[in-house]
């Protein structure tokens, strides 16, 4: 039996995995350049995995369970929500992996949250430039 996706299934197993790598280098900077020897990759790769997995499935239940039909400034608020659980999340996880206090695990989401941003604006920039 073979196993045929659609094109947009094939798009989103590969922005998950590409969102996990970019997840997993910056939540490694920021922990090791903050928390030192305690940020080990194998961590990361746990804190930016259930994070993600995690996120999956706030936007899906916010896009298919809670929403469907409403108006955009609802759907907004939901999605900033979503964004505010996602970030407890990160500092959960964080905090728990990486073994550190609230400050610290606050401080390390934040600059791994802006790494990503900067990351994913370069990947996007690369694309743009050589498929326009």
């Amino acid at each position: 039996m073979m196993l045929f996706l659609s094109p947009a299934q094939i798009n989103a197993v590969i922005t998950f995995v590409v969102s996990l790598i970019v997840a997993t280098i910056a939540f490694f900077a920021a922990g090791r350049l903050l928390s030192g020897v305690n940020a080990k990759f194998t961590d990361a790769i746990f804190v930016a995995l259930l994070g993600l997995l995690l996120k999956l499935g706030i936007d899906w239940a916010i896009s298919y369970v809670l929403v469907p039909g409403l108006n955009e400034i609802v759907i907004f608020a939901w999605s900033v929500v979503g964004l505010l659980a996602t970030f407890i999340i990160w500092m959960i996880l964080v905090q728990h992996f990486f073994d550190t206090m609230f400050v610290r695990g606050l401080t390390i989401v934040v600059i791994a949250i802006i790494l990503i941003f900067v990351i994913d604006f370069g990947i996007n920039y690369v694309f743009l430039i050589f498929f326009p």
